[in-house]
């Protein structure tokens, strides 16, 4: 007898499913380019690998759902819901993601290039060595999340929220950040290199390694951190507020401000081990799908 076959992916190219109960349904490696799932709930559903290039996934629910390496260029996911889903090694080049939401969702080594994810509400979230390169991400709100090693040059960041995430290792080079907000986080190692931050907030950011060279920190707020102005080669301070020590007016003599650190939710970045585990992690804990017995 025979040994049986994987199942054959769907194929549900350009179909509208905006009606279809999918909960459930096993759409790994699924076609489904140009496909219609405004609204659809898609909660745990597998779409690992799966071809939703320009699909239409506005306002859908993809809480928990399974994206690993799932190709999403110019997919429409306007308002969707990301909680919790796992994105990691995900195309999501073009893709549309403006008021999205995504609460510890998983996108390592997801590939954002050119997306736009303006406003979007973002925490807990887990993006090392992700690629935002020419991203739009205006008053995006980022917070507690782990972008580590990620790649944001040329992103558009103005009105920026990337407050107590880790961006070690970033590169930021010629980002416009102005009006952006990194108070508190980690910015150890990464690099700015002509980069505009006009206005932006630094406060008690750790810069250890920061590469400033270039960069436009007119009216940029630096307290509490530990800038370097050797770092900051050819950069615009002007009106820059710079650390300093500021003497106490009241208070038993020789009692200094105390000291204050930065605490990013990921304050190391993973290791290799840890990060391989988490690409593939399974939102709450769901199994792998079993695979045909050979029996």
């Amino acid at each position: 007898m025979a040994p049986p076959q994987p199942p054959v992916p769907l194929d549900l190219r350009g179909q509208d499913l905006t009606n279809s109960d999918l909960l459930g349904e096993d759409l790994r490696g699924a076609d489904l380019r140009e496909a219609d799932l405004s609204g659809v709930i898609l909660d745990g559903v597998d779409l690992e690998q799966a071809d939703l290039r320009g699909a239409i996934l506005e306002d859908a629910s993809l809480i928990a759902a399974y994206l690993v390496g799932a190709r999403l260029q110019g997919a429409n996911l306007c308002d969707a819901d990301l909680s919790e889903a796992n994105l990691s090694r995900a195309d999501l080049s073009g893709a549309d993601l403006r008021s999205a939401t995504l609460k510890a969702t998983h996108l390592i080594e997801a590939v954002l290039d050119r997306a736009d994810l303006r406003q979007i509400e973002a925490s807990e979230v887990l993006a090392q060595g992700a690629s935002f390169i020419d991203a739009s991400l205006e008053s995006a709100r980022i917070l507690r999340s782990d972008l580590s090693f990620s790649r944001l040059l040329g992103a558009r960041l103005a009105d920026f929220c990337g407050d107590r995430s880790s961006f070690h290792g970033c590169s930021f080079a010629r980002a416009d950040a102005s009006d952006a907000a990194f108070e508190f986080a980690d910015l150890s190692a990464a690099g700015f290199e002509h980069a505009v931050l006009r206005e932006a907030s630094l406060i008690g950011a750790e810069l250890k390694g920061t590469d400033f060279s270039g960069a436009d920190l007119t009216g940029a707020d630096l307290n509490w951190t530990a800038f370097a102005p050797e770092r900051a080669t050819g950069a615009r301070l002007d009106h820059a507020r710079l650390p300093r020590v500021v003497p106490i007016a009241y208070g038993p003599t020789g009692v200094t401000p105390p000291k204050v650190t930065p605490k990013p939710l990921y304050p190391h970045p993973l290791g290799a081990a840890d990060l391989a585990a988490k690409a593939i992690w399974r939102p709450r804990g769901r199994p792998a799908p079993a695979e045909p017995s050979h029996g």
